[in-house]
């Protein structure tokens, strides 16, 4: 009996014992659960500030890049152009990651040539556009402190094939010169476009207006406005013949080889004249205008 009583009391030991045993392991892996649990929580943390802060700094080099190169002329892989910006954005091939987002209008080669579908247009003589838009995503460095300098970030665009053009040079010079033309030609196919349905819209009428009493008075009024419109269509065709011509040349002339450039003459004064685009805007509104009247009289004609 006394056997007995003892094997028990040992067992009820060894249960205990090993209850302890038991939820002191617990307890320990509960600990360290919670250690390693509260470790990743800082490491996160951490993670997310430090990646917060070097988005904030990317943003700021990329603002003080922005108005130092915005608008300025360079050279995208052997094509002239200018800068339009430089942001910053998630990086597509390793997000979360961010990169640099360059911004580009750059003149097409000189065979008018482009594999971009987004960048070719049609105009009224069938020709794409001279000026083809272009995006560039540069990774930044690890180190981001060198970029703080700007001829520094000058140094990182130039080995991404990217090379400003100083803004004195005849290319620098050349280049603005074109993609004005090119400015001057897209205004004028589209104030051809807006004029195409003005004039057949007033010749129509003219057509129907003799022998209708309710258009036959209106006739002097439709001879002059047709006669607007087809002035400044004749000026906008020429505008457009104009400026694509002498972009043309110009694209000529920056597709000469650097080493034979400098021994060409060549002289940009009056080249092209800001003016001359100002005053057949003013002249367009003035015959939009005149367009808007016309129908306000067919409209009050026809009530």
């Amino acid at each position: 009996m006394a056997k007995s009583e003892d094997a028990l009391g040992g067992g009820l030991i060894l249960i205990l014992g090993l209850g302890w045993l038991a939820i002191s392991f617990w307890r320990l892996l509960l600990g360290i659960a919670l250690v390693v649990g509260l470790l990743l929580v800082l490491v996160k943390g951490l993670t997310l500030v430090a990646a917060r802060q070097r988005c904030r700094r990317l943003q700021a080099i990329a603002a003080a890049a922005d108005r130092r190169f915005s608008g300025d002329v360079m050279r995208l892989d052997q094509t002239y152009g200018v800068l339009e910006g430089i942001t910053v954005e998630p990086d597509p091939a390793a997000r979360p990651a961010l990169c640099f987002a360059l911004r580009f209008r750059c003149l097409e080669t000189g065979d008018g040539g482009s594999s971009d579908q987004e960048a070719m247009a049609s105009t009224s003589a069938g020709t794409a556009r001279s000026v083809i838009p272009q995006r560039r995503l540069l990774p930044p460095p690890i180190q981001l402190e060198p970029l703080s300098s700007m001829k520094a970030f000058a140094l990182v665009l130039e080995g991404q094939g990217i090379e400003m053009v100083n803004d004195l040079s005849v290319e620098a010079r050349a280049t603005r010169a074109a993609l004005q033309c090119a400015g001057e030609a897209d205004w004028a196919r589209s104030s051809l476009a807006t004029l195409a349905p003005m004039v057949a819209s007033v010749r129509s009428t003219l057509a129907k207006a003799p022998g209708n009493e309710l258009l036959e008075p209106s006739i002097p009024q439709l001879q002059q406005a047709l006669s607007a419109f087809e002035a400044e269509r004749g000026k906008c065709l020429q505008l457009q013949r104009e400026s694509e011509a002498m972009l043309g040349k110009l694209r000529d002339f920056l597709s000469v080889p650097d080493k034979l450039r400098p021994i060409l003459t060549f002289e940009l004064d009056g080249l092209s004249d800001p003016a001359r685009l100002k005053d057949l805007k003013a002249s367009f509104q003035e015959v939009v205008s005149l367009n808007d009247a016309y129908r306000d009289l067919s409209r009050d004609r026809l009530a």
